[in-house]
């Protein structure tokens, strides 16, 4: 006998997307859309690159250096400059998905150093626990 299962919908892959389009809707019916394309269109990138690109790097650095030092002394050697690559993928994953980025960096972190799995994760929440990274 075939059991007829509910279509259920996955509120998790939903919710996202629309409370973003709410928030949208909301601010569009302060603001005129021709408004806010005006605004982008005026606006200064240059001086705006400017601002963000030595932050950005800064950011970056501080944060890998964080994460080589967490990562020594609690799994052992690991050179800065062979996580540093790694890490700048990890950004640009997490542009996409966070968790995901987080999880390929304990996987990155559990095959280069030859450690269990748990204690890279640990290593990644201790950093996220201690410092809010």
């Amino acid at each position: 006998m075939i059991e007829s299962r509910r279509y259920e919908i996955p509120w998790r892959a939903i919710l996202p997307p629309l409370l973003t389009a709410t928030i949208f809707i909301l601010i569009f019916r302060k603001v005129p859309f021709a408004r806010f394309t005006d605004a982008l269109r005026d606006a200064d990138y240059v001086r705006f690159a400017t601002a963000l690109l030595p932050f950005s790097v800064f950011y970056f650095a501080l944060d890998s250096v964080v994460l080589w030092r967490v990562v020594r002394w609690f799994h052992g050697e690991l050179a800065l400059a062979d996580l540093l690559p790694v890490r700048a993928v990890d950004y640009l994953l997490s542009i996409l998905n966070h968790r995901v980025s987080q999880g390929a960096m304990v996987v990155y972190l559990a095959r280069r150093l030859s450690t269990s799995s748990g204690g890279s994760t640990s290593c990644s929440l201790r950093i996220v626990l201690v410092f809010g990274v």
